[in-house]
């Protein structure tokens, strides 16, 4: 019998199965975002399939956006009301903490950060199984699981 498109017997025997990478709607706060670029930034050292590894650098590319977008306006927001320097940064104490002039413009500051780390974005990404990272074949610790946990989707059901 002749391999065609057109047999029927041909097309299921050597279906091949892809996964198809839709992106979904994701809603994260800054300190979820955070979180998820550390725990990228870990499995992007390891060695992953091709598709696994393509989608999560394309989730690490829209978190960076987001994170380097916050860093920025967190800065903002702590030369508001830090001291600053001669170049205009704020001054950081031997303890390693941003040196504010009074107690009033450090709660000010403390209470811009927190309410800005609430700050909740919706994205599109990819989302995975367990049986797919499970196929990876990669030792993912608990933190990065832990991190990672919004981006794991239930396994669909087989009929």
């Amino acid at each position: 019998m002749l391999a065609t498109n057109g047999n029927k017997r041909y097309r299921k025997r050597n279906r091949k199965v892809k996964r198809v990478m839709k992106k979904q709607e994701v809603v994260l706060n800054n300190i979820q975002l955070i979180a998820a670029l550390d725990g990228l930034m870990a499995l992007r050292q390891k060695e992953l399939p091709v598709d696994l590894g393509f989608s999560l650098v394309d989730n690490l590319k829209t978190i960076r956006k987001r994170v380097e977008a916050y860093n920025e306006y967190r800065m903002e927001l702590l030369k508001k009301y830090a001291k600053l320097d001669d170049q205009g940064n704020p001054v950081v104490k031997d303890n390693g903490f941003i040196d504010f002039p009074g107690k009033d413009a450090e709660q000010a500051a403390e209470q811009a950060v927190i309410a800005l780390n609430k700050v909740e974005m919706t994205d599109s990404f990819v989302l995975y199984t367990r049986n797919e990272f499970k196929a990876a074949g990669v030792p993912i610790s608990p933190a990065v699981l832990e991190a990672l946990d919004w981006m794991i989707r239930e396994e669909l059901p087989t009929n």
